[in-house]
C-alpha cells in the first residue's frame, strides 16, 4: 500500500545516492483566484481605471461590495449604466438585494438585473457621475455549505472532480453534513490554497491530501471513533511533552458579515469562560478572528468551538511508534497512553493525532 503521495520538488544526487524532496500535493494548488479581469475586449466602454481589475468571485451572502461600471466611457449620454458585481464564469449570481450610490440606497425597481452575467443597471441620474461609489448587497453562487464551497473551488480552479478516484468521498460527505454555512468573497487575487484556507477557518475544517493521494476534508468531532490502539511496547522512544499554556484564551471575538467596501464587520464576543480560565491561568487573554460567516448564530458556534479547545490548553506529546501505524492521518483518534513509561502502568485514553513525521529510513 502507499506510504505517501506528493509532488516531487528539489533533488540532490551523488554517485551512490539520490535524495528527493516530496511536497504535500496542496502546495500545487497555487492557481491565482480570481483570474478573470475587466478588459476592453469584453467591455469596450470600460473606464481606464477599471482595466485589469479582477472580477470578484463570490459564494453566499455578500454585503456592500463594490460594483464596477462597464460602460462608463459610452459615447453620448446613455440613459442607463451597467455595473458588474461578480464573476459568473462557473456559477451564476443568485440574487441582488440592494444597491447604493455613495452609501445611500437607490431603487432597483427599474433596473435590468442579469444574474447570469452578474450585472445590474442604474439610470444616469441615480449614478450622478459617482461611478466609483456604487456598491451592492447580493448573493453570489448558491453554494453556502463550507465543504461544498471547497469542492466547487477545486472543480473550477484545480480541475478536480468530486469523484472517488480523487477524493475520499465517504469522509468528505461526513464533513459536509457537519459543516456550517459561510460565504467567500475574493476581490484581490490570492492563491487557491489560501482561498480554501479561508473557508476552513470558518468551518473549523482540515483540508488535506491523504497518504493514498485522495483529497479529504475533516471537521473536528469529539465523538469521532478511534481508529487504532497503540500499546506501550510499541513506543520507540521517550515522550517529549509540551504544554503551550501561553496559548490559553479567556475569551474570543468573532468578526462576521463583513462590509466589503468599508472593511468593517459585525462582531460577537464569547465571554462565558472568562472566570473559569482566569482561575487556572491568573490572567486574561483574548483573540480576534475574521471570518466569512454571515450570521450571529454561526459566529456563536465558531466562538464556542474555539473556547472549548482554548480555555484549557492540553499537553502535546511527541513520540515515535513502530511502522505498522504508518497509515495514521491528521485528526485521527487513537487509544493510548503516550506519557506512559515502558515499565509503567498504562492509563489508556483517547488522544488526537495533530502531526505526523514519517521516517522511512528507520521505519518509524
Amino acid at each position: 500500500s502507499k506510504v505517501f503521495t506528493g509532488i516531487i520538488g528539489n533533488d540532490s544526487r551523488t554517485w551512490d545516492s539520490l535524495s528527493v524532496k516530496v511536497e504535500d500535493v496542496r502546495a500545487g494548488l497555487s492557481t491565482p483566484v480570481p483570474y478573470n479581469k475587466f478588459n476592453t475586449t469584453d467591455y469596450p466602454d470600460l473606464a481606464d481605471g477599471n482595466v485589469d481589475k479582477m472580477i470578484p468571485i463570490a459564494y453566499g451572502s455578500i454585503r456592500n461590495a463594490p460594483a464596477f461600471c462597464v460602460n462608463e466611457n459610452e459615447a453620448g449620454s446613455p440613459a442607463t449604466y451597467t455595473f458588474k458585481f461578480c464573476d459568473t464564469e462557473f456559477n451564476n449570481a443568485t440574487e441582488l438585494t440592494a444597491a447604493y450610490v455613495e452609501g445611500a440606497a437607490v431603487s432597483l425597481s427599474g433596473s435590468t438585473i442579469d444574474l447570469t452575467a452578474g450585472t445590474f443597471t442604474l439610470t444616469s441620474s441615480q449614478v450622478n457621475d459617482q461611478f466609483g461609489d456604487v456598491t451592492c448587497d447580493f448573493t453570489g453562487a448558491n453554494i453556502t455549505n463550507g465543504v461544498d464551497i471547497i469542492k466547487d473551488l477545486m472543480l473550477n480552479y484545480a480541475n478536480t472532480n468530486y469523484i472517488s478516484a480523487l477524493w475520499d468521498t465517504t469522509e468528505t460527505a461526513i464533513a459536509q453534513a457537519g459543516s456550517r454555512s459561510t460565504s467567500l468573497y475574493i476581490k484581490d487575487q490570492i492563491k487557491l490554497n489560501k482561498a480554501i484556507e479561508q473557508v476552513c477557518i470558518d468551518i473549523d475544517a482540515l483540508f488535506f491530501a491523504k497518504d493514498n493521494g485522495l483529497y479529504s476534508i475533516r471537521i473536528y468531532d469529539a465523538d469521532r471513533t478511534p481508529v487504532k490502539t497503540i500499546y506501550k511496547d510499541e513506543w520507540m522512544d521517550e515522550p517529549q511533552i509540551d504544554n503551550n499554556s501561553d496559548e490559553f484564551l479567556t475569551s474570543c471575538i468573532i468578526k462576521y458579515n463583513k462590509n466589503q467596501t468599508e472593511d468593517e464587520f459585525y462582531t460577537y464576543e464569547e465571554t462565558a469562560y472568562i472566570d473559569d480560565a482566569y482561575a487556572i491561568y491568573k490572567s486574561k487573554q483574548s483573540k480576534t478572528i475574521e471570518t466569512g460567516l454571515t450570521t450571529e448564530a454561526a459566529a456563536i458556534l465558531k466562538a464556542q468551538t474555539i473556547m472549548d479547545r482554548s480555555k484549557l490548553v492540553q499537553d502535546i506529546v511527541k513520540r515515535s511508534v513502530k511502522f505498522q501505524h504508518y497509515d495514521l492521518e491528521i485528526m485521527d483518534f487513537v487509544i493510548c497512553d503516550p506519557r506512559c513509561r515502558v515499565t509503567g502502568t498504562e492509563v489508556p485514553a483517547v488522544w488526537e493525532v495533530i502531526g505526523i513525521n514519517k521516517d522511512l529510513t528507520n521505519f518509524e
